[in-house]
């Protein structure tokens, strides 16, 4: 149960940091892999600025903070395993929201 509370806890910060794009313009890394599939790398942008925020979180609430971080981490490297491993490259249209 306390699994399910720190994904949707994080569900719903990367939800509200998508409302912020100036958020994601301070916090641009260097550009994606040529041939990263678009939602991965969007996907994974979003996570790092849950991670940026987690980050600036005053306290640890009780464990979740810091639970929260290190799923962060985990979905990164499956995203970059992802693109990695077959399916990376992707020359299919770009959907926009």
């Amino acid at each position: 149960m306390r699994g399910l509370l720190v994904i949707a806890a994080v569900a719903a910060l990367v939800a509200l940091l998508a409302e912020a794009p100036e958020l994601a313009s301070a916090l641009a890394k260097a550009p994606s892999e040529e041939g990263a599939h678009p939602r991965l790398q969007q996907a994974e942008d979003f996570l790092r600025q849950a991670d940026y925020q987690l980050g600036k979180a005053d306290s640890d609430y009780g464990g979740h903070r810091s639970r929260a971080l290190a799923l962060i981490k985990q979905a990164v490297e499956e995203i970059r395993l992802g693109n990695e491993d077959g399916g990376g490259f992707y020359d299919g249209p770009v959907y926009k929201d």
